[in-house]
């Protein structure tokens, strides 16, 4: 990983945000919360096609990722799942939400994030309950 990488890591989880996430015995639950909260929501408002509420959900899991991610940056960015994870998670989410949203083709692609998602959390051992 470049140092550069792996510096922005290390600061980003010194941040209080993140030190916060981490050190505390409910944010990190609360913070998966809304992450998968607002997949929910995106992935609800994709199926019905109303657009403002797709982006609302987008950021909401984008949000509660981005707490997550702060927590332990330097790991997940080492972790081939979660890197595979965000490669195929973010061209996926903006091609189903901009291009395509209705139509089928998306499913493989979904079971590839599936897929990274599961390797991500059998790969890493540190994760936070």
């Amino acid at each position: 990983m470049p140092d550069l990488v792996l510096a922005g890591c290390r600061w980003l989880e010194s941040t209080p945000w993140g030190v916060m996430v981490r050190e505390s015995a409910w944010m990190y639950p609360v913070m998966k919360w809304i992450h998968f909260t607002g997949l929910s929501v995106w992935f609800a408002a994709n199926v019905t096609l109303d657009r403002r509420l797709t982006w609302i959900g987008f950021f909401i899991a984008f949000a509660g990722g981005f707490f997550l991610f702060s927590v332990e940056a330097t790991t997940y960015v080492s972790n081939p799942g979660f890197v595979l994870k965000l490669a195929v998670l973010t061209p996926l989410a903006l091609w189903w939400t901009v291009i395509v949203q209705n139509r089928a083709g998306a499913v493989i692609l979904w079971i590839a994030v599936v897929t990274a998602s599961v390797v991500f959390l059998l790969t890493n051992a540190g994760t936070y309950p």
